[in-house]
């Protein structure tokens, strides 16, 4: 008996002495790890960057000497809005505006995957119809408004974004140079509608998520932010546009509470989204609208003096199409 005993003891010894060793082996593996990481990685990080901004320069077919030499300067220009005041666009000069048409179809193809789902904005296969149609058959759309949209994102946030792409530090800062201003996203460049996107991934994410687990419906088409419930709940709908106050808060940006960009539409209500109105079950434009447009085409038709050109008259009846897949002509 005494001899079982103390061969069992000799064999949990053994056991435990092995597991000692085995712990000491793979701490030892791990801090091996980190000093080859600590001496070599960052010869092999910086490798890769060095790589990625030579790819970078040989995709958009750009000289070295122009992308760091082409002068960043802009013009500006105010646009009227159609609600009063005007808008003041930054518009790139030509050959800066070249360079970042290029720089938006490398960027498109690096990190386009990144935007959200619930974007509809600036995105291949996506409208303010496809914005639209994510609401159809909802009790309640709640109509939201980012203040000062490209103004308000920062270099720092646009610098993180370019960071995913991994270059060297001068392309790095010189990205930065040709995409922003020192006051934020210039409104007027093609590019800055992909990098505003990006910015406001994880919003996105965050937003999106927060409805999805409720059953509520998230989209947003630039600065307008969407938000639906498939039931009347008045407490749901508060506590919806409270989470999105403070995640807009945390990403830097602020709710706009002005009349006219604020709205909780229900089913009595015209539930319209962009311009789209979904209250009949699908997209449609307004009936105020399809009288507009069917009385400039009589006038035109009839020789008659109208509002707007037969040129701009066929880009709205373009618009009509795609909203709601049928001609002015058939509203009749």
């Amino acid at each position: 008996m005494e001899f079982a005993v103390d061969s069992i003891s000799y064999e949990l010894g053994t056991v435990l002495a092995l597991l000692v060793v085995l712990v000491g082996l793979v701490l030892l593996t791990k801090s091996l790890a980190r000093d080859y990481v600590s001496k070599y990685g960052g010869g092999a990080r910086k490798h890769a960057q060095r790589k990625n901004s030579r790819t970078l320069l040989d995709t958009i077919d750009v000289r070295e000497d122009v992308f760091f030499g082409v002068a960043t300067d802009y013009a500006l220009v105010k646009i009227p809005k159609r609600t009063g005041g005007s808008r003041q666009l930054q518009i790139p000069n030509a050959e800066l505006k070249r360079l970042q048409r290029k720089l938006l179809v490398y960027l498109t193809a690096k990190l386009g995957h990144r935007v959200n789902r619930s974007v509809h904005s600036y995105k291949k296969y996506r409208s303010i119809k496809t914005n639209a149609t994510v609401h159809l058959g909802a009790a309640v759309v709640i109509k939201l408004d980012i203040v000062n949209f490209f103004p308000k994102v920062t270099l720092k946030q646009c610098r993180q974004v370019l960071k995913l792409l991994n270059l060297t530090k001068p392309v790095e800062d010189r990205l930065v140079a040709l995409l922003t201003t020192p006051g934020g996203l210039p409104q007027g460049a093609p590019t800055s509608p992909l990098l505003s996107n990006l910015v406001l991934r994880a919003l996105d994410k965050s937003v999106w998520y927060y409805c999805w687990s409720r059953g509520h419906r998230y989209s947003r088409y630039a600065d307008d932010i969407t938000i639906s419930l498939p039931i009347d709940d008045r407490q749901a709908v508060h506590r919806a546009i409270s989470f999105v106050n403070h995640a807009l808060k945390r990403a830097g940006f602020k709710l706009n509470r002005r009349r006219g960009k604020f709205h909780i539409l229900r089913r009595h209500q015209a539930q319209r989204i962009c311009g789209v109105t979904i209250n009949s079950g699908k997209t449609t434009i307004s009936r105020q609208k399809r009288r507009e447009l069917r009385a400039i085409r009589y006038r035109l038709e009839n020789n008659m003096e109208a509002s707007i050109s037969e040129i701009q008259l066929e880009g709205y009846e373009a618009y009509v199409r795609m909203v709601s897949g049928v001609s002015v002509k058939a509203f009749s």
